[in-house]
């Protein structure tokens, strides 16, 4: 109902309460409309205070109103207050640490359960050594290898991991003299321990023996212990450099 016709409602039943007291009161014509005025004035200020009141506390259903175009879509996870990264917001089906969406498009999560355990090795999605031509017969030399990394779930073992981390050995052509470079969270330089770039160095001291080094193995570890071996074939293989020359 409109706040006129509230009004309108109002001055009637007022006018019907006053003339039925002047009639039974027998009042003169300056007492009734006295009261008349008076009680016209009361109800003008009840009516005025029953609108303020609305407008201060609206109706719930009016809240309900209010409310519901931005929980609409609530269900389907639109909503950007709910999460900037609703992806990670699902959780893992156990078994399936790769995680595709429902519609079966790579890089999303789908399923509602954690996996149980991890048993998968770390995988080696990149490896290279810059400089393969060494000198170390004036002075100790260091060979730079650089390594891309990628474990589903725990990430490759570093921080707080007590056992041999993820390294490279490379020997000498003679098989006497070794040298190894261990691949672990001090040598993480960009991206996580679930998918990044490391890079670490091997020192060959002074007068090592010259000629062709030649990878022996490459040992993945994740941060639970599970582990995996590549060897010179297996990297070259892959497309990977298996060499570096100290020269004589």
């Amino acid at each position: 109902m409109s706040i006129f016709l509230e009004r309108f409602v109002i001055a009637v039943c007022v006018a019907v309460f006053v003339a039925a007291i002047v009639n039974s009161l027998r009042l003169d014509k300056v007492q009734a409309i006295s009261l008349a005025v008076a009680a016209i004035a009361v109800a003008v200020f009840a009516a005025r205070t029953v609108e303020l009141q609305q407008r201060r506390n609206p109706s719930s259903e009016a809240l309900s109103t209010s409310v519901q175009p931005d929980n609409r879509n609530a269900s389907t996870g639109s909503m950007v207050q709910e999460s900037q990264n609703p992806s990670f917001d699902r959780p893992l089906t156990s078994g399936d640490s790769r995680a595709t969406e429902d519609s079966g498009r790579p890089g999303a999560i789908r399923g509602d359960r954690l996996p149980a355990s991890d048993t998968e090795a770390p995988r080696l999605a990149g490896f290279a050594i810059p400089s393969r031509v060494l000198d170390a017969r004036t002075g100790p030399v260091s060979v730079e290898f650089l390594a891309q990394l990628v474990d589903d779930l725990p990430g490759v073992a570093g921080r707080d991991y007590s056992s041999s981390p993820t390294q490279v050995r490379f020997r000498s052509p003679s098989g006497r003299q070794f040298v190894d470079a261990i691949f672990s969270y001090p040598q993480l330089i960009e991206g996580t321990p679930q998918n990044g770039r490391y890079r670490a160095f091997a020192s060959i001291p002074q007068y090592s023996e010259a000629g062709v080094w030649h990878v022996e193995y490459f040992l993945l570890v994740d941060q639970t212990g599970n582990t995996a071996t590549l060897h010179e074939k297996d990297l070259q293989v892959m497309g990977f450099p298996t060499t570096f020359t100290l020269a004589e």
